[in-house]
């Protein structure tokens, strides 16, 4: 190999961190710069888009330098900008911004980004992000529709399985990070994606003339499973847990912060 690093090796993301080291950092402490492997994140704040984009602009021209030193490839297509304003500033103060370039490629402001399976919208909600996951959990019910319908012959117990190691999973990803941003109508949107497993591993969501449903608190207890809110709170009381015995100080930081 000329550069990089081996993919899919065992010691891959290892030899990536050791390969990545000595990447620049940001020169202002209002910018910042996140890597998980190979995803990048960057952020800069400021009270004005100019500043914004001046201080993203001058720090990708520093990025783009130090990845042809190292022969690494910029995909600018695959390239997000974003910027967060609160809902009522966002169309005015996005039209001072000035536009920001990789290599030439000038990026167009979308709407919102994926980063790490979460959805980031310019507006600081996440209405984009339950959409997404609704159509995500939604697919993987059509998937699992001949196990989980009453025609398949599976056990309750099975199908609460199914559903606690594979849907469960799907729009609940790394709850922790926003559930508390949510608003009420969110909220009860994940509960009834929730209701409505527990009515097919009941056999409660048949077709007419057979039609009838259990109440929510009677599924609940039927399942012993927690209701949304309540498995949330739990999953965010362990995250805090172990963010203040981590030995990183940003981590504990984030823990008290919450």
């Amino acid at each position: 190999m000329v550069s990089g690093v081996p993919q899919g090796s065992v010691l891959g993301p290892l030899l990536y961190v050791i390969y990545m080291h000595d990447i620049p950092l940001p020169s202002t402490p209002q910018t910042l710069i996140q890597i998980y492997a190979d995803d990048t994140a960057i952020f800069t704040t400021s009270y004005s888009e100019f500043q914004c984009s001046i201080r993203m602009q001058s720090y990708l021209d520093l990025l783009v330098e130090y990845f042809k030193n190292w022969n690494i490839k910029i995909n600018p297509t695959k390239t997000q900008l974003v910027y967060f304003y609160p809902t009522y500033k966002y169309q005015n103060k996005l039209k001072k911004a000035v536009p920001v370039n990789i290599e030439k490629h000038m990026l167009k402001n979308d709407k919102s980004a994926n980063y790490l399976g979460i959805t980031l919208a310019n507006k600081l909600c996440f209405k984009q992000h339950i959409l997404n996951i609704r159509r995500k959990t939604a697919f993987a019910f059509n998937i699992l529709y001949p196990v989980l319908s009453s025609s398949s012959g599976l056990d309750a117990n099975n199908k609460l399985l199914i559903y606690k190691l594979y849907n469960r999973p799907i729009f609940l990803y790394a709850a922790p990070a926003w559930y508390k941003l949510l608003n009420k109508t969110q909220k009860k949107v994940l509960q009834k994606t929730q209701n409505k497993a527990l009515n097919f591993v009941f056999n409660k969501w048949s077709k007419p003339p057979d039609f009838h449903r259990c109440s929510i608190n009677i599924l609940h207890d039927m399942a012993q499973i927690l209701r949304v809110v309540d498995f949330t709170d739990r999953l965010i009381s362990n995250a805090i847990c172990k963010l203040m015995t981590s030995t990183c100080e940003i981590m504990n930081e984030i823990a008290h912060k919450y």
